[in-house]
């Protein structure tokens, strides 16, 4: 929901402020091409998060491992 209402508001600031002309003739496809371009984004976020989140836990569960030793 919160990636919905920024994704819209992103969209209007940037066709407002950035880019006030358009080679691209359909409001509508050019709003579609920016949504696919944020959930592209958006996946890669999530995964590079779960990946460090996987290599903290390893991390994580080795340096308990070693104070539990002591």
């Amino acid at each position: 929901m919160s990636f919905v209402a920024g994704l819209l508001v992103n969209y209007a600031m940037s066709t407002f402020w950035v880019f006030r002309t358009s080679k691209v003739k359909s409001r509508l496809a050019e709003f579609l091409a920016f949504a696919a371009i944020g959930v592209v984004g958006l996946l890669l976020a999530i995964a590079i998060t779960k990946v460090f989140a996987w290599m903290m836990a390893d991390q994580l569960s080795e340096l308990c491992a070693k104070w539990e030793r002591k």
